[in-house]
């Protein structure tokens, strides 16, 4: 069983104060990150059990990318430039899932160029294509590997990296660094309460 099941559930049954659904479709549901290092960090998560992104139908992958702007436009009440991220886990346990064997989109407002960020981390272990007119989300998943892919829905900018070995929460890493916060990648470590809360506090007083 994997964390998000209980808000998946319609039961309140396991469920912390923040983990509240802010968004959904007939496909998916968008809540509150844990290890929201900024406020307005979301999820999206597949109401049915997927690995990785790579493995929506093909309605579902049109389903997501309507649904990514319907997210986008509630997060842009907060600073900053939204920011689609997934970290691509082939394995069941392995690290890439970041700990949760099912998949997970992460919309993110940051107040630095993302792309920029990752592509000047100094990485031996990552292998980067870039996206210049990256349509939908759907066009950084490669297809075989464990994969970090990066989007920016407002320009249209992608970044895909496969990793030659894996490794956890990569892009958190360089978010954490970026903010100055270089040990707060670890979500289970660093579940920023306070960021969270803000986060349902905005979405519902909306």
């Amino acid at each position: 069983m994997h964390r998000f099941q209980a808000i998946l559930s319609s039961h309140s049954q396991g469920r912390k104060p923040w983990d509240k659904i802010v968004c959904e479709s007939e496909s998916f549901v968008a809540f509150p990150s844990l290890g929201s290092m900024v406020a307005g960090w979301l999820l999206i998560v597949p109401r049915r059990p997927l690995l990785n992104l790579r493995l929506l139908t093909n309605v579902e992958r049109s389903e997501l990318h309507n649904f990514i702007s319907t997210v986008v436009a509630k997060v842009d009440a907060f600073p900053g430039r939204a920011y689609a991220f997934e970290h691509g886990n082939d394995t069941i346990g392995g690290p890439v899932g970041c700990g949760v064997d099912q998949a997970h989109l992460h919309i993110v407002p940051l107040e630095f160029d993302l792309l920029k960020a990752a592509r000047e981390k100094l990485d031996d272990n990552m292998q980067w294509t870039d996206h210049d007119n990256a349509a939908n989300f759907d066009a950084t998943i490669p297809d075989f590997g464990e994969y970090v892919s990066i989007w920016s829905p407002g320009d249209r900018h992608g970044l895909t990296g496969v990793m030659r070995e894996p490794r956890s929460q990569w892009v958190r890493r360089v978010i954490a660094e970026k903010l100055g916060r270089e040990q707060a990648w670890d979500y289970k470590a660093h579940p920023d309460i306070q960021n969270l809360t803000k986060t349902v506090e905005v979405f519902h007083t909306a």
